[in-house]
């Protein structure tokens, strides 16, 4: 089902669109590719912030770059289920090893029993005033729309057999196991 299964580490940088780097996670394992998505692993992955702070994320999360579309997306199993947080970002592209791309400071956040949650509105109502055009701002309300739409009709990475078969494909090659994904935070 994954048969081009890659295992590359990579780096992922995310920029403000004025051109700063604010955030960087180094190991990022790439899994997999497709006409549609990059998928990576994050799993003991060491995160930078730009004001310095470091930390680890420990528990194993898939990691989704569209190539269609301006949003990426993580999704971490919990015990209560699947937990998706989806970046409405620009395109991005490779360069020197690294996933690059722009984050537009507007977030979804959805988990198991609960509705849509918009994460940073306000970040993103400041920043649309003195940084993004109103093509960006028209193309993240499109991306918005978009996302729904496909997490309705649970297409590909919104449908919960297609990403738990992802989880199973990696206990099975052992790249994680049912503990890291169980274990309290």
């Amino acid at each position: 089902m994954y048969e081009n299964l890659r295992h590359k580490f990579i780096n992922v940088q995310a920029y403000k669109y004025d051109g700063t780097l604010y955030r960087q996670w180094n190991g990022v394992k790439l899994i997999f590719e497709n006409d549609n998505y990059v998928c990576c692993l994050l799993h003991k992955t060491k995160v930078l912030e730009n004001d310095g702070k470091k930390w680890v994320i420990k528990k194993p999360t898939l990691w989704f770059f569209s190539k269609n579309y301006f949003f990426n997306m993580t999704i971490t199993w919990k015990k209560e289920g699947l937990h998706y947080y989806i970046n409405l970002a620009s395109p991005f592209f490779f360069e020197d090893d690294s996933i690059k791309y722009i984050d537009f400071d507007f977030d979804l956040k959805i988990y198991p029993n609960k509705p849509f949650q918009i994460v940073d509105q306000d970040d993103f109502l400041k920043n649309k005033e003195k940084l993004y055009t109103k093509e960006i701002v028209d193309v993240i309300y499109e991306n918005i729309i978009t996302i729904a739409t496909k997490y309705q009709t649970k297409e590909t990475i919104f449908d919960e057999s297609y990403v738990y078969g992802l989880f199973e494909s990696l206990i099975i090659l052992k790249e994680i196991n049912l503990k890291e994904l169980f274990d309290e935070d």
